[in-house]
């Protein structure tokens, strides 16, 4: 729009001076030929403002009054919208952080039962091979006894 008014006051300067030379003969004086061109500058500011009020001034009013409004409104749909997708986005994150959770929750329960069940075994072999050591020392004790016995007799 602004570039249609530049190109139609272009338009209009370009008339001012046209009529202005043709206007004003070359045989008039000096003052004649100021005011051919205050005349044919007074006629062109009369067309700039009609321009102005028909082109100019409902642009200003649809701005003042609609367009600007809408260009807000249609921001803050956007804005929104982008706020919600980004809320959907946090909720499933935070989700999968209590789901995260939950998993290694799980992890470290079965971790202590198999360290529980570990340290358990543990104790049982280990109690295994003192009874086993116990047994052995038992017999080899018990053998060198009936050898020192049998030796004395």
């Amino acid at each position: 729009m602004v570039a249609e008014f530049l190109e139609s006051g272009k338009a209009i300067a370009g008339d001012i001076i046209r009529d202005a030379s043709a206007s004003i003969p070359f045989t008039q004086g000096q003052r004649d030929v100021w005011a051919g061109i205050a005349n044919e500058t007074g006629l062109a500011k009369e067309t700039l403002k009609q321009v102005y009020e028909e082109k100019v001034t409902p642009a200003i009013d649809k701005w003042n009054t609609e367009t600007k409004y809408q260009i807000h409104d249609n921001a803050a749909e956007v804005v929104a919208k982008v706020t919600d997708a980004a809320k959907e986005k946090i909720d499933v994150a935070k989700e999968n952080i209590d789901v995260a959770k939950e998993l290694a929750k799980g992890g470290v329960e079965v971790a202590k039962a198999s360290a529980q069940a570990a340290v358990e075994t543990a104790k049982t072999k280990a109690n295994d091979a003192v009874e086993t050591a116990k047994d052995v020392a038992t017999n080899t004790v018990n053998t060198a006894k009936d050898k020192i016995g049998g030796l004395r007799k």
